[in-house]
């Protein structure tokens, strides 16, 4: 009797963590733009898109010196993020920009720094793109 009810716990264990591993993997995708400069009141536009993902863009407006973190999900893999920001006022060839993408796997894991686009060099824009690939 014990041996029985022993085996079909097991059994029920089995399968529901079966069914667990068997759900695709999702991600999750945080996008980070970074702006300085010594002037004030300038304006960039973050673009944010994926085709497979998106029929539309998702468009943010920050001014200069400010700091865009967004987080957006569900992706799956192989699904291909980008990110661009674009000055759209005049920077004086002053405007420092960063962007970076991170991923995350499921909704435990932890960001990690996927792509990264710096300069020391002044920039009116900035581009980035992530082909999301492991497991």
């Amino acid at each position: 009797m014990r041996l029985a009810l022993v085996t079909l716990l097991l059994l029920f264990g089995c399968s529901d963590s079966n069914d667990t591993e068997n759900e695709p993997d999702f991600y999750r995708v945080k996008y980070i733009v970074d702006s300085s400069t010594i002037h004030s009141g300038g304006q960039i536009d973050v673009t944010i898109d994926d085709p497979t993902f998106w029929e539309e863009e998702l468009v943010f407006n920050i001014e200069y010196n400010e700091r865009l973190e967004v987080t957006v999900g569900t992706y799956y893999r192989g699904d291909s993020p980008n990110l661009r920001a674009v000055a759209i006022t005049d920077t004086f060839n002053q405007l420092y920009l960063v962007a970076e993408i991170y991923v995350a796997k499921n909704s435990r894991g932890p960001f990690v720094l996927k792509e990264i686009n710096e300069s020391d060099e002044p920039r009116d824009s900035v581009s980035l793109s992530y082909t999301i690939l492991f497991d």
